[in-house]
């Protein structure tokens, strides 16, 4: 079934405790964030997903939780982004950055990659490159708190980490020294609070969170 976040108001039948017939969630806007139909617990017919500002991210038929009549292109895109995150797991960063660019081109208006891609970007300590793709996911989908979380603490990381020292280096992974608080230009910090501030407001209450924004955002 397609993600669950940022959603209030949900509904779903079920019969003897098991979801059947139509189902639909929505946004905290109000909007409507997916719908679908259950058999037997499972997803059957054609569900799908819109953003936040109406407009549709996805359609996908199923068949008693089977996806069917999938088109080649399709599948591509969705092997090289499970393939991105699993070399982003393995902390291969820079091959997952291009598995990642090659699903773009084959679908530029997916939220999802962007922000993934970004957070690979991220771990590279590549923040420059990892806020334009947070940018481009929340372009798409402005109610994206994982993206603003991460795109506040990109901005963040690139004064703490400048001229910052290396620790270590081992097996492609690079090991540095931040600082606990920097000085940042108030245009930059202004950014930086409005991204925890709205992310916080749709549920990031993370404890790292809560540190960012009490000691840069009060």
């Amino acid at each position: 079934m397609f993600s669950q976040r940022f959603l209030e108001m949900p509904y779903s039948y079920y019969v003897k405790g098991i979801e059947t017939g139509e189902s639909k969630e929505y946004f905290i806007n109000g909007t409507l964030h997916q719908e679908g139909y259950f058999k037997n617990g499972k997803d059957d017919g054609l569900w799908k997903e819109w953003y936040s500002t109406g407009n549709l991210k996805r359609q996908t038929q199923f068949e008693e939780g089977k996806i069917i009549g999938a088109t080649k292109e399709h599948d591509k895109f969705h092997k090289l982004l499970s393939n991105g995150i699993k070399m982003y797991k393995e902390e291969n960063y820079q091959g997952a950055i291009k598995s990642y660019d090659k699903a773009i081109e084959l679908n530029p208006k997916y939220s999802d990659t962007y922000f993934h891609r970004g957070t690979a970007y991220l771990y590279d300590f590549k923040f420059g490159e990892a806020i334009k793709d947070y940018d481009k996911a929340i372009e798409l989908e402005p109610l994206y708190m994982e993206a603003l979380s991460n795109r506040a603490f990109a901005r963040l990381r690139k004064y703490e980490f400048k001229n910052s020292r290396t620790l270590s280096k081992s097996n492609g992974v690079t090991v540095v020294a931040a600082k606990d608080k920097v000085e940042i230009p108030k245009e930059e910090q202004d950014k930086i609070c409005s991204d925890l501030n709205k992310g916080l407001q749709l549920g990031d209450n993370k404890p790292m969170i809560l540190d960012a924004i009490k000691n840069y955002c009060k």
